[in-house]
């Protein structure tokens, strides 16, 4: 996501509610990848140094599922008038 698409898109329902939609399943696949990646640690199919490393990728830039995933909660309308 980046500020300028998020501002275009919050002058449009529709925009927004696909946006919406697009989060609401990231957050799911998020949610999957996560648990998977737990379970193959409690089964001992990764240790704790691969587990930190999933972990450390997914918040190592804003290019992730977990920058994705986030809903931007408003936007001033003088972001707008730019």
């Amino acid at each position: 996501q980046t500020p300028a698409a998020v501002i275009k898109d919050s002058d449009s329902e529709t925009a927004i509610q696909d946006r919406e939609d697009q989060i609401t399943q990231i957050r799911e696949e998020l949610n999957d990848y996560i648990r998977w990646q737990v379970e193959q640690w409690k089964n001992g199919s990764l240790d704790n140094a691969d587990l930190l490393l999933v972990s450390s990728s997914l918040i190592s830039n804003m290019n992730t599922m977990v920058a994705t995933a986030a809903m931007p909660g408003w936007v001033t309308p003088d972001a707008r008038k730019s």
